[in-house]
């Protein structure tokens, strides 16, 4: 059958919304022709902050904010060779704070980023895709998620 495939959402949008602090989550990607990702959205398509996808064996970490003329959309966008991603579980972070935004895997810094910094409350969204013309090539598969845990920023004094 051509349609014998489905994909899958997890979403905080009517439940949990919030502005600034950590989001973190442990996470087992799949190696297969599925797009998966840990991502944070407002109820307009930007800003749109992809903590952590994983696709095409590339592990990937987004912003894309609206910027410069007509609304046009700006993007930042780190990649890395993602096999061993998928070779076990890692804790993927976002540190966001006014003006900052740091990713962060297993503790370390993967990428910062200034310019473009959402200022509205976002929801988080675990997503698994198929792309168009993907292959049968590692299905079925899956995006293990072990935890979320998120913190606010502590008050200023």
């Amino acid at each position: 059958e051509k349609f014998a495939y489905t994909s899958a959402l997890i979403s905080t949008g009517k439940s949990f919304r919030q502005k600034y602090g950590i989001f973190k989550a442990k996470i087992k990607f799949s190696p297969s022709a599925v797009s998966q990702a840990f991502w944070m959205v407002s109820d307009s398509v930007t800003p749109h902050i992809n903590i952590a996808g994983f696709e095409k064996g590339k592990l990937f970490a987004d912003l894309f904010w609206s910027g410069g003329t007509a609304g046009s959309m700006m993007k930042s966008s780190s990649k890395t060779g993602g096999s061993k991603y998928s070779s076990g579980y890692f804790i993927f972070s976002l540190e966001w704070a006014p003006g900052k935004l740091i990713w962060k895997i297993n503790d370390k810094v993967f990428k910062v980023q200034t310019q473009g910094v959402p200022e509205e409350e976002m929801y988080i969204s675990f997503s698994a895709n198929l792309k168009e013309g993907a292959s049968d090539a590692g299905l079925p598969s899956s995006m293990e998620v072990d935890w979320v845990r998120v913190y606010k920023l502590a008050e200023e004094k």
